[in-house]
């Protein structure tokens, strides 16, 4: 929560700052109150139990008081003096260079800095010569420095003559830019004017650019006049803008008089936009006055909002007093609550003193202590890299283990790449070390990502491999959309080749979608294009609907013109709901025009729901028009739920009625979980009623698991109580596997049982897999147990497949195994071919190797056709090598018809299969 509001605080203060035609920081920041945090991996994996000694190169020292060049500047992690060297640097450029300097910025490798420099020097430029940046800005072709500059440009010369600024703005011609220009115009007059700034943005006309200019304003009001900006917030359009200036009030108003602010949370209908405000409003209070928040945290019902608010409390509260939060929080009464108010406290500590905060979290027998592991590591690791190091490779979790190393992988790559790699290079190889290297590939692409291609030639194929490749070129192509593109088309064909491309071409449609539309027509025909269409579509109709709109009608493909027009309306509606409904209304009948409108309606109901459903029964009907609603649906319950069941039930037929009220009651679920259970109870026990639980079965556990659970019992056996039970079962396994495994136990015998332990057994197993089979082989004998043994399997596959064919090998011969081995070998070929390959050579020839290497080549073809083809046809059982080479070779012959001609003639398939496929591949 704090983190939130601090972001708030510097969007606003910089928006200010530059606003005013300065170029410094605010003094928060340069006092260095704030330092970015890092993102959590989800993965998981092994790792020897040998300690490590780090002995790499030294973190480089803190820039000297004197800056030298731009890139060195760069290259400091700490923000105080990264500010005070840039501004520094910028103080000694006259404006005539600055042009040369502004160039420099963005022809740097991109880093996290490269923004922050450029916005300082822009700042420091439209001071010294607001013409020149303004002329600058408007003949730029790159869109970040473009609309920087415009921003700076106009909001400067707002607070020197607003009439005048507000005229030239307007004289722009049509563009982002210029809409950029005018807010930001009217945003700095509302500064001192705001009744006279309300006005000229109510002049604008009628759409998003009116909407986000009116919410300016109110942004700006609330600072001063918060009882007014309310006023106007309340007669803006029932939406999204609505409510986020609704919130934007209330915050403000949070900062002097939190019981005020807390009442006008009643703004909101009950449900999740309440509950949000009353978070945040706690959130502010806590900042300054703990014991005031977990009052009024306490004072909130039971549920989900108040155990968010009470753990929101004790995180802010273990900053200053970490022994009295720990002290709160262990006085609560077991439960989730407990647990989460427990990992915000271990977060706080782990500032302090890592070692005691992975202790505290060791005891912890949930999810919420394992997923402590990862910041207690990060804030380890900047203390001491070597003891960080020893302990994460002594945690007995095996995704602990992986959590940890990654956290100091992250803190390391940050501050010195050189460091880092050495490293990871003394971590032992394994899948732990492929995820450390995911993360420095990760970092390296986004300084140097030619750097972060090279390193990638040397790394075996498989799919952590695949991964890299398509970050490498997101990055690259950040900055470099040419370098990026040339890099990947160079890639050998695969499915990461794909993703890489479709990644490239989307963000080269960002800046120049007319560019990226021309390279598309030399591409060959196949999903890849129709997929990279659909997003050049997306990205041009942001900015110039009538532009994309023409360029998707002279597409040549009927499926491509669809796919593109798709995407440029439900982009049109979100800016000019009025423009694209008009555009669809001219549309001929037909699959497209449904399918469009299904699109516009899902993106038109977030704001004005009303106009949505008139869209839809307008010009829809029969299965069309259920599709729509359906679209409709999951947008309206957030905002609306018992108004969207209402006219749910009103529909006529019940499929459809059935769908529209499964999708909402999901939602309603999530949100406000009480009020949904008392209106279930109310729906007569029939079909529908059913397929409403099976709907909302995951987001009622989630949010209500005391209510789901007493449900269950009152449910008749069926596929509705077996779902239930295995969403209570997931939920339950991720807070207490041993409370889960006792409740699931405790069932009657049948599918639900026997789901249900097999789901907690893979709970287990995913963190002591070596226990959980340990348990599941001495359950009782039929379903369950084999259910149980198949999830073990799985899950130690997926983080030490080694281990996990050890065990398998003592399986009985059959279905089982057979199944466990096929999984192996699909997981094992994902992190390293050759192991997997050296494998299944010495395995004896049976049913479970022949079941190992179908997995396996199926999972290798996309990389290595060859390969996969000549593993089929190592198959020992003649109808399934027959079985697995036919369906290798159709995939090969609609992938590259040309090279698997020769293949297809020389393999062992009869005659009448080959006749086949070469017919195939003369179609193709």
């Amino acid at each position: 929560m704090r983190l939130a509001i601090i972001v708030a605080a510097l969007v606003v203060s910089l928006g200010l700052s530059f606003a005013a035609g300065g170029y410094l920081a605010p003094a928060f920041l340069r006092e260095g109150w704030f330092s970015w945090g890092s993102n959590s991996p989800q993965a998981t994996g092994n790792a020897a139990s040998a300690v490590l000694s780090y002995s790499g190169s030294p973190i480089p020292p803190s820039s000297s008081s004197t800056p030298g060049d731009l890139p060195s500047i760069l290259k400091e992690t700490n923000s105080y003096r990264l500010l005070k060297d840039l501004t520094i640097y910028a103080e000694g450029i006259p404006a005539a260079d600055m042009p040369k300097e502004v160039e420099k910025v963005q022809s740097l490798t991109q880093n996290g800095n490269q923004y922050q420099a450029l916005e300082i020097l822009v700042g420091r430029w439209v001071e010294l010569d607001p013409k020149a940046a303004l002329a600058a800005a408007q003949k730029t072709q790159n869109h970040t420095m473009g609309d920087a500059l415009v921003s700076d440009v106009f909001s400067s010369l707002a607070s020197r003559d607003p009439s005048k600024a507000l005229s030239e703005a307007q004289q722009l011609p049509e563009s982002p830019k210029r809409d950029a220009a005018v807010q930001n115009v009217i945003t700095q007059i509302a500064v001192n004017d705001p009744v006279n700034a309300m006005a000229l943005a109510q002049q604008l006309p009628e759409g998003s650019k009116r909407d986000a200019a009116i919410q300016r304003v109110i942004n700006q009001m609330a600072q001063n006049d918060p009882a007014n900006a309310m006023a106007l917030a309340q007669k803006l359009p029932e939406g999204q803008r609505r409510d986020a200036a609704i919130l934007t009030v209330i915050n403000q108003t949070a900062q002097s008089d939190p019981e005020k602010a807390l009442s006008l949370t009643q703004q909101f209908p009950a449900g999740q936009k309440r509950n949000g405000a009353i978070l945040s409003v706690i959130g502010q209070t806590a900042q300054n006055d703990p014991e005031k928040a977990w009052s009024q945290a306490q004072q909130i019902p039971e549920g989900q909002t108040r155990q968010s608010a009470l753990s929101n409390v004790l995180g802010q509260m273990a900053q200053t007093e970490p022994e009295k939060a720990l002290s709160q929080a262990q006085q609560m009464p077991a439960g989730q609550l407990r647990e989460q108010a427990l990992s915000n406290v271990i977060n706080q500590m782990a500032q302090k003193d890592p070692a005691q905060a992975l202790a505290l979290s060791q005891s912890m027998k949930s999810s919420v202590g394992r997923n402590s592991v990862f910041n207690i590591f990060n804030q380890w690791a900047e203390k001491d890299v070597n003891a960080a190091t020893q302990a994460a490779l002594q945690l007995p979790d095996q995704q602990q283990r992986s959590n940890a190393i990654q956290a100091i992988m992250n803190g390391l790559v940050q501050r010195d790449q050189k460091s880092a790699l050495d490293w990871l290079n003394q971590i032992p190889a394994g899948k732990i070390r492929l995820q450390a290297e995911q993360n420095y590939v990760g970092n390296l692409a986004s300084t140097d990502p030619k750097a972060g291609a090279d390193y990638l030639a040397g790394l075996p194929n498989g799919q952590e491999k695949n991964n890299m490749v398509q970050n490498v070129a997101v990055q690259w192509a950040q900055n470099d959309v040419q370098g990026a593109l040339a890099w990947t088309e160079k890639l050998p064909p695969s499915q990461s080749r794909s993703f890489a491309l479709q990644q490239v071409a989307s963000i080269w449609a960002q800046n120049d979608p007319k560019a990226a539309a021309n390279y598309l027509t030399g591409l060959p025909e196949g999903q890849d294009k129709n997929y990279m269409i659909r997003n050049v579509a997306s990205q041009w109709a942001q900015n110039d609907a009538q532009g994309a709109l023409a360029w998707a009608q002279n597409l040549p493909g009927a499926q491509e013109k669809k796919n593109a027009l798709t995407q440029i309306a439900g982009s049109w509606a979100q800016n000019d709901p009025q423009a694209a409904t008009a555009y669809v209304a001219s549309l001929p009948a037909g699959g497209m025009k449904n399918e469009i409108i299904g699109t516009m309606a899902a993106q038109m109901a977030g704001t004005d729901i009303n106009a949505a459903l008139d869209l839809v029964n307008k010009y829809t009907s029969g299965r069309a028009k259920e599709n729509a609603l359906q679209n409709i649906s999951y947008q309206w319950a957030q905002s609306d739920p018992k108004a969207a069941m209402a006219y749910g039930e009103s529909l006529p037929g019940a499929q459809a009625r059935n769908n529209f009220l499964r999708s909402v009651s999901s939602q309603w679920f999530n949100n406000d979980p009480a009020s949904a259970v008392e209106w279930l109870k109310n729906l007569p026990d029939d079909a529908g009623k059913n397929q409403i639980i099976e709907g909302a079965a995951f987001q009622w556990a989630q949010s209500d698991l005391t209510s789901a659970m007493n449900y269950v019992g009152s449910m008749p056996a069926g596929q509705a109580q077996n779902n239930l039970i295995n969403a209570v079962t997931n939920q339950l396994a991720e807070q207490d596997p041993s409370k889960a495994l006792q409740w699931a136990n405790q069932l009657p015998d049948g599918e639900g049982k026997t789901n249900a332990v097999a789901t907690v057994v893979n709970q287990w197993a995913s963190n002591d897999p070596a226990g959980a089979a340990g348990y599941v082989q001495s359950m009782a004998q039929g379903p369950a147990r084999d259910q149980a043994m198949q999830s073990v399997a799985n899950s130690w596959a997926n983080n030490d497949p080694a281990a996990a064919a050890q065990w398998v090998a003592t399986f009985a011969d059959g279905s089982s195994k057979d199944n466990a081995y096929a999984n192996i070998a699909r997981s094992w070929a994902n992190s390293d071919v050759t192991q997997a390959s050296d494998w299944l050579t010495q395995l004896p020839a049976n049913s479970s190797k022949d079941a190992a290497i179908v997995s396996f080549s199926s999972q290798v073809f996309e990389e290595d056709p060859q390969a996969a083809y000549q593993w089929a046809e190592s198959v020992s059982d003649p109808n399934r090598r027959q079985q697995e080479v036919y369906m290798l070779l159709s995939r090969w012959v609609r992938s590259d018809p040309t090279s698997a001609t020769a293949i297809v003639q020389q393999s062992t398939l009869p005659d009448a299969q080959k006749a086949q496929l070469l017919q195939q591949t003369n179609k193709n």
